[in-house]
């Protein structure tokens, strides 16, 4: 058995094999940097979610003929019934690559950091794509959906549910320097505007009710527009806001101010609203007061911690 992340961090770690019946657990590898070769063994248990997570120079897997659980297709890893696409290796060197027909989930981190891919097409048997399935593929321009699926579409070069209510995944090298998403979504996958390496300014109708989004260091917004008539977000001066202005939900971080104020009826920040917001030098409060300073990218509080 080997325990949920056992081994994350062990950047001395190179290659791994997974004897018979071997358990592995959630994100057991987890940033293991230099891990390039993992070989599982005939009858290992399953690999638990993300076991996986962030090899980034992952060369090879090897699948025994007579493991009852994957096997490999073309280099990607599959279930052994073929139904689950789990992993396409990062390092893969293909520009292109076109899901196998008769492949009918695609599973979360499928795709992770894959820089050489700038293709992907989705076969007509693939009924389920996961969140955070097409993660970080950061020079990814274009994804194509066969004509004879049922489940998906692509409108405008973007990946969406064949219902139109969800956006499921925005290309990051797709190249426009603004974005509307249609009126009628109603949620975006997390993992959707990861990195859209040339989008400056995004557009949010009326219909939306769930999106995350956020800074990326080498990635950022300029402006966030909100239409007047939804009931979950609104957006003042470019800046992303819930409804009621209680959460600051993102600041964009190519927005070109060096001070900002923040609205006094704001009582909570979430995790990564202010990240990587190198022209702001100081957000204040309404009455003046220094709330963060920045400096060299880095956000300091100017409002003592009380213990």
């Amino acid at each position: 058995y080997i325990g949920e992340e056992a081994f994350e961090d062990c950047h001395a770690l190179k290659e791994v094999t997974l004897g018979k019946n071997v358990e592995v657990d959630e994100e057991a590898f987890k940033y293991c940097g230099n891990l390039e070769r993992i070989t599982i063994m005939d009858s290992s248990h399953e690999l638990g979610m993300d076991a996986l997570y962030w090899c980034e120079s992952l060369k090879e897997v090897i699948v025994s003929d007579d493991n009852d659980l994957y096997k490999l297709v073309d280099g990607v890893l599959f279930s052994k019934d073929g139904n689950s696409l789990i992993r396409y290796l990062e390092n893969d060197e293909r520009t292109e690559y076109v899901v196998p027909e008769g492949t009918m989930y695609i599973d979360s981190y499928a795709f992770q950091y894959c820089e050489a891919l700038r293709k992907i097409t989705i076969a007509g048997s693939v009924t389920n794509i996961s969140d955070y399935a097409i993660d970080d593929c950061s020079n990814l321009e274009t994804i194509v959906v066969d004509s004879d699926n049922r489940h998906y579409k692509v409108v405008d070069g973007v990946l969406f549910s064949e219902d139109g209510k969800i956006l499921v995944h925005y290309p990051a090298g797709l190249k426009n320097e603004e974005y509307s998403i249609p009126e009628g979504v109603e949620f975006v996958y997390d993992s959707a505007m990861e990195n859209p390496r040339y989008l400056k300014v995004l557009n949010i109708p009326a219909s939306v009710e769930n999106i995350y989004i956020y800074n990326e260091e080498y990635t950022c917004f300029e402006e966030i527009n909100v239409h007047p008539d939804n009931r979950t977000y609104r957006s003042i001066d470019g800046v992303l806001y819930s409804r009621n202005v209680t959460d600051l939900l993102l600041f964009p971080g190519s927005k070109d101010v060096s001070e900002y104020t923040v609205p006094r009826t704001v009582t909570y920040i979430v995790e990564y609203a202010l990240s990587n917001c190198y022209n702001v030098e100081r957000f204040l409060g309404e009455d003046g007061t220094g709330i963060y300073f920045a400096k060299d990218g880095i956000l300091y509080s100017e409002v003592p911690m009380i213990a």
